[in-house]
């Protein structure tokens, strides 16, 4: 088991996620940089090491419980416990010909967004729970766009509303970190 701080960032190979993996490093925390495209993982985690940067590439698609397996398993292995994680894995899809409007998204783009955006942070969590609870002070960061929903309604006279709620129970009793948004149009 390796000492230091270590932190799992998903979706690190760009934007938030590959940003997180810097400023973490640059705190001295050994970032795990998670991503789905193994070239692109690689190439962003060999640009932090080039700035002398602890981090490593580890391959991550949170749609893929195979993976989130292999991840727990080499992370409870090498260093009994996990101190961050950062879900920040995320895609926004929009169909060629399409807005996206309630009438028109399709049931396709719904089910690979809510498979990665929701259910993946969901899995990934629950896997993750039992090595963030033997950290000290372990912390679960959930990263979210300002568009919570898949559907951008574009018809400012239609009545739209969403909500959605996640909660993860974490930690060595209890704390409950808790995400809510809401969305509506004007009427």
């Amino acid at each position: 088991m390796e000492g230091g701080k270590v932190a799992l960032v998903s979706g690190a190979n760009k934007g938030l996620g590959f940003e997180t993996s810097r400023q973490l490093a640059q705190l001295g925390i050994t970032v795990l940089m998670g991503a789905r495209s193994v070239g692109r993982g690689k190439a962003a985690a060999k640009e932090l090491q080039k700035a002398g940067l602890p981090v490593e590439f580890i391959r991550l698609d949170v749609t893929k419980k195979d993976q989130i397996d292999q991840a727990a398993a080499m992370i409870k292995k090498r260093f009994g416990r996990l101190d961050i994680l950062v879900n920040n894995a995320g895609i926004s899809e929009e169909e060629a010909g399409t807005q996206n409007s309630t009438e028109t998204v399709s049931g396709n783009v719904l089910r690979r967004t809510f498979d990665t955006n929701f259910f993946g942070l969901v899995e990934l969590t629950q896997k993750f729970l039992p090595l963030i609870r033997k950290s000290p002070a372990g912390r679960i960061v959930n990263v979210a766009s300002g568009r919570p929903s898949v559907v951008r309604e574009r018809n400012r006279n239609a009545c739209t509303a969403m909500l959605h709620v996640l909660q993860a129970r974490c930690s060595s009793r209890s704390m409950w970190t808790t995400y809510a948004w809401t969305s509506a149009e004007e009427s």
